[in-house]
């Protein structure tokens, strides 16, 4: 790809083209033709014209970039282009938490409330990643409380998933619940496409046991659902959560593969990591995401002694693995005299010996958001774009 010399730069819903500025000036310091494409964000249709027009006014061959929603805009735009010669799908950007906070100091006293919801769901959405569901809970419901939608406050719609999402794995049923009735109450499916497969998919979430297979079935089964890659990814990944937890392994590996799958093509880590957890307490094999690089200990064992070993709680990760603590302590109780260890100060060592010989680990566990340093976002952004534009790629 060393010839492509043209980046056209697609922004995701509820911004616009100056989000691009501070990777813009890094791309065209180095060299590249860059052009920013603006899109009415009114519909899927109109996103991809204007982004057909940016295109056609470019010379040679292009690299198209999709920020978050952009993502299913560059799908769609590149289909029957010869000049689109690679796709990237650009997730976040590194140091979101810490653009959040920037946001709400500077919307705060101005009392913006746009913006104030737009930190909000980055709040959200990295807590969820992290499988911090209780951190998630409280920031979704900032915008307004669960089983509520807020009169003249569009925005709120960008949390539904997330906030349905968090009160499930937060044990707040009946909060989900009522948001979801909510949710159909004011029609919010008959809006768009992806309102529909969100909604639909936040049903399916809150589905007793006798139900939810039909309900996430239903909502993989709406037209053009991928179009959304990132918002599919996620129901399919907590359709195999339940699916696991049902004890229907081979259907759960299938919608946690889809899902690991989308995650690392979008390049969104934190909910890979989520997926190739719930793959590896599957019992899944080694040659697809990594298995126990110890026998000693069966895949569950393994996953949980590797999140104890960095640092997790109990109830920490006993909400990663869909477990209650107490059976997460059941399973240290028996990882400790198998390990032949006392403690748990000592499970990292003893796992990191078990991996040194050559054997598969897991992925990595992020810290705490207070223990990690600060990054600079349109640095580390533009890092990682280029690092993606590396991998030749004609398909998404």
């Amino acid at each position: 790809m060393s010839e492509v010399k043209n980046i056209v730069l697609v922004h995701g819903g509820f911004v616009d083209g100056s989000g691009w500025q501070g990777v813009y000036d890094h791309l065209t310091a180095d060299g590249y033709r860059v052009s920013v494409v603006q899109n009415p964000t009114l519909s899927l249709a109109g996103d991809v014209a204007a982004t057909h027009q940016v295109l056609d006014g470019v010379d040679g061959p292009a690299v198209l970039v999709g920020h978050s929603y952009g993502g299913a805009v560059i799908t769609n735009a590149a289909v029957g282009n010869p000049n689109v010669k690679a796709l990237v799908y650009v997730a976040a950007f590194a140091g979101a938490e810490e653009l959040a906070d920037e946001i709400t100091r500077f919307a705060a006293p101005r009392r913006i409330r746009l913006l104030l919801t737009l930190a909000a769901e980055i709040r959200t959405r990295a807590a969820l990643g992290r499988g911090e569901y209780e951190a998630a809970f409280r920031q979704a419901t900032l915008v307004g409380p669960a089983g509520v939608l807020p009169h003249f406050q569009a925005p709120a719609l960008w949390l539904m998933t997330d906030l349905v999402e968090s009160a499930v794995l937060s044990g707040r049923h009946a909060e989900a619940e009522a948001h979801v009735a909510a949710l159909y109450s004011a029609q919010v499916p008959a809006i768009s496409g992806r309102l529909a497969l969100v909604t639909h998919g936040a049903a399916a979430m809150t589905a007793a046991d006798d139900r939810f297979v039909a309900r996430f079935e239903r909502a993989l089964a709406l037209p053009d659902a991928d179009t959304w890659p990132f918002d599919l990814a996620r129901i399919q990944l907590f359709y195999g959560e339940r699916l696991r937890r049902a004890r229907a392994t081979q259907t759960a590996r299938e919608q946690l593969g889809a899902a690991l799958g989308t995650f690392t093509r979008l390049g969104a880590s934190p909910w890979a990591d989520r997926a190739r957890s719930e793959l590896r307490a599957s019992g899944i094999a080694a040659v697809q995401v990594g298995a126990s690089p110890d026998a000693r200990l069966p895949p569950q064992q393994y996953e949980i002694a590797r999140l104890a070993a960095a640092g997790l709680t109990n109830k920490e990760i006993g909400q990663r693995l869909h477990l209650s603590p107490r059976t997460v302590g059941s399973h240290l109780y028996q990882v400790f005299p198998k390990l032949g260890i006392t403690s748990r100060a000592a499970l990292r060592d003893v796992l990191r010996k078990a991996t040194a010989g050559g054997g598969v680990t897991g992925p990595p566990v992020l810290p705490s958001r207070s223990s990690r340093s600060r990054h600079t976002v349109q640095k580390n952004g533009t890092e990682n774009l280029l690092s993606a534009m590396e991998q030749p790629s004609n398909s998404p």
